[in-house]
């Protein structure tokens, strides 16, 4: 496998390279195509470290073959459903791009709103063994408090940036709280938001 002799390059050409395709990794689209951002951060480690975390927000998807049980309409043979081990990459990624955008590094269109949304909806109705509501639950909690151990929350330096965090955080899992949370008699996602924000 060849790879594309970045160091050759000057300096300012290879930034300028870079940024756009960061440019376009930024623009989330709903295109079947998550792998190949999983794929682009093996360029170079410069382009890595320009992706930063925002790869984590594509789930690894797997093959499921077809069964009674798991079909709704898909092709004969199977379909494509999201790694349930990939759940609480996934939920740091939004966790993650929700803190940069209430910062003001990052605008949260429509669009990047429902593709979120509609990913934590997929991951919480997938049949099992691929539904994995407790996966991205539990991740929340885990996560959140790890980041702010971290320091990656210090942005939300104001009540109003916690809240809009929260807010938005809660649209994105609605599907969470009001099955799976509801169901099991666990604390509400806000619930978990706010106590990690405080601690």
């Amino acid at each position: 496998m060849s790879t594309f002799p970045w160091e050759d390059l000057p300096p300012e050409t290879a930034d300028l390279i870079l940024q756009a395709l960061v440019r376009q990794l930024r623009i989330i689209e709903e295109d079947g195509n998550c792998d190949a951002v999983h794929r682009a951060r093996l360029v170079s480690h410069t382009f890595k470290d320009a992706v930063g975390y925002l790869w984590k927000l594509n789930p690894r998807m797997v093959w499921s073959p077809r069964c009674k049980q798991n079909y709704r309409g898909y092709g004969e043979e199977g379909h494509y459903v999201q790694r349930v081990d990939f759940a609480p990459t996934f939920v740091e990624g939004v966790l993650r791009y929700t803190a940069d955008a209430m910062a003001g590094r990052y605008t949260i269109t429509a669009n990047t709103y429902s593709t979120l949304y509609t990913r934590v909806y997929t991951y919480c109705t997938q049949y099992p063994p691929y539904n994995a509501s407790e996966g991205v639950y539990d991740a929340l909690n885990t996560v959140l408090h790890a980041l702010a151990v971290e320091g990656a929350l210090q942005q939300l330096d104001t009540e109003t940036k916690r809240d809009r965090f929260v807010v938005f955080l809660l649209h994105c899992f609605k599907y969470l709280d009001k099955f799976y949370v509801k169901r099991l008699e666990l604390p509400g996602v806000e619930t978990v938001l706010r106590e990690a924000l405080v601690s």
